[in-house]
């Protein structure tokens, strides 16, 4: 299918014609809204829903000249992944297998942030059944990689990273089960979390793998999607909310106290040497900030990976079954051959699993004794050009095999990026306790301010993509 036909772009620049300026939502909004036709062109996009966010922004604008209280995303335009329902919308998960109906009500977490004032503009383009990091599926055209059409989006959540660096919206919602919301994040320069599991509704979420899977919020910038977690995120209970010694730094060294543990051993002896050189300069950074890095040991993380392939596999092939085996054919090869290594695990091998994911947690959890944070590369590489693996196979295992040990721990990691290695971005993985969401956050926020990153690839991007430097203005109000 034509993503230009899917999204209704013709529909679209009629709506956009006729828009009236407005207040601050509204202007908000149309800084936006002006940067779809090139996300489009990127394949980011599945569908949209401007006319209703124009309408909701006219609202806000009412409401705020009459002096009501504004909600904490006030304005915001928003995507969101095509897994996640929106009512009116047609929820796909990327599949021509998918009857593509539209979805009878909003999720949990898109009722939340229309509450919260935030506008709905349209869904984004994914990998299909969330399973692979190309971009590509059986339902729309391949997402293509905002900085390098040649090369990889990353994925599953891979339109909704490509949107966001084109600058069609300030935030986005993707999911990540294995690392979904972060390896897009990192090969197109913009922030994503995965937040502690449990942390934020999966209600109207299409499942992969229930005990893996987290809605991830996504931004231009960390206030973007610490705002989002603030909204979407629920108590959990028995779950610590900061640093085990969050930093009392000063002006001059803010984190001062902060321990960062760096795992040399697979992070950092398996990634390129560029793009390791690149993260290391940025936990250098940190040092100047007052931090300390310690080295920390934890073995396992190999086997880390593997387990978590395998439960994931074989929960994806468990909900997906009667889709994948009805008539095969429809669904996206690389996709098929994946699912199908699901059905192929025997109980004895997940329950193995999960004893392994018992043990994982629990070494992972033992390195926070001596470090309060932990910091890695997001992939051993920058974006890899498209068919540069046989099999897309091994291109999952490659780029994912940084981010499958922390889903399988459970825990929080954060995805921001921190320099170039052959003029493509490069992104660092801060990883923290379960529950230890918001102080992460706000521990990224002091590097991102105190570094300029966030400025220097918005300027990047608006060489790229002219007039998205503007949108860094209106995304942190």
């Amino acid at each position: 299918m034509n993503v230009a036909e899917a999204v209704g772009l013709q529909e679209f620049d009629q709506i956009r014609a006729h828009a009236e300026p407005g207040g601050a939502a509204v202007t908000r909004l149309s800084r936006s809204v002006g940067k779809i036709p090139h996300a489009t062109s990127l394949n980011a996009l599945t569908s949209l829903d401007v006319e209703r966010a124009y309408a909701e922004a006219r609202r806000l604008d009412r409401l705020e000249e009459s002096g009501n209280p504004r909600g904490p995303l006030h304005g915001v335009p928003i995507l969101v992944k095509d897994n996640i329902d929106v009512a009116g919308l047609p929820t796909t998960n990327g599949s021509a297998a998918n009857d593509g109906l539209p979805a009878q009500s909003d999720a949990i977490v898109i009722r939340r942030l229309r509450r919260a004032g935030a506008l709905i503009i349209g869904k984004t383009n994914m990998d299909e059944l969330a399973l692979g990091v190309t971009g590509a599926n059986s339902r729309y055209p391949r997402t293509l990689n905002a900085w390098d059409q040649h090369r990889l989006p990353g994925g599953s959540s891979g339109g909704s990273a490509v949107a966001l660096a084109a600058g069609a919206a300030e935030g986005a919602l993707g999911t990540d089960t294995g690392g979904s919301v972060r390896t897009p994040a990192a090969f197109n320069g913009v922030t994503a979390l995965r937040p502690t599991s449990g942390l934020i509704s999966l209600e109207g979420v299409t499942p992969l793998s229930p005990r893996f899977d987290t809605v991830g919020p996504m931004g231009r910038d960390i206030r973007t999607v610490e705002r989002l977690l603030g909204v979407l995120s629920k108590p959990l209970r028995g779950q610590r909310t900061a640093l085990t010694a969050y930093p009392h730094g000063d002006h001059d060294r803010p984190l001062r106290g902060l321990r960062i543990g760096i795992p040399e051993a697979h992070f950092f002896s398996s990634a390129d040497p560029d793009v390791a050189a690149v993260v290391m300069t940025a936990a250098n950074q940190f040092v100047t900030l007052g931090a300390t890095l310690v080295d920390v040991v934890l073995d396992g993380a190999e086997r880390a990976s593997a387990t978590t392939s395998t439960m994931m596999l074989a929960d994806g092939y468990s909900f997906h079954k009667d889709l994948v085996d009805a008539d095969p054919r429809v669904i996206d090869p690389a996709v098929q051959e994946r699912i199908e290594l699901g059905r192929d695990v025997t109980v004895s091998e997940y329950r193995d699993a999960l004893d392994w994911m018992s043990t994982w947690s629990d070494r992972v959890t033992g390195t926070f004794e001596s470090a309060d944070l932990l910091l890695v590369p997001t992939t051993p590489m920058v974006a890899p050009r498209i068919g540069e693996d046989d099999r897309e196979l091994d291109t999952v295992r490659r780029v994912t095999q940084f981010t499958f040990p922390w889903s399988l721990a459970c825990v929080p990691a954060l995805q921001l990026p921190c320099g170039l290695a052959s003029d493509m971005p490069v992104g660092m993985q801060l990883v923290s306790p379960r529950g230890s969401d918001v102080s992460l956050l706000r521990v990224a926020a002091l590097y991102e301010r105190e570094t300029l990153w966030n400025d220097a690839f918005h300027t990047l991007n608006a060489h790229l993509f002219p007039g998205a430097a503007s949108d860094f203005e209106g995304s942190s109000s």
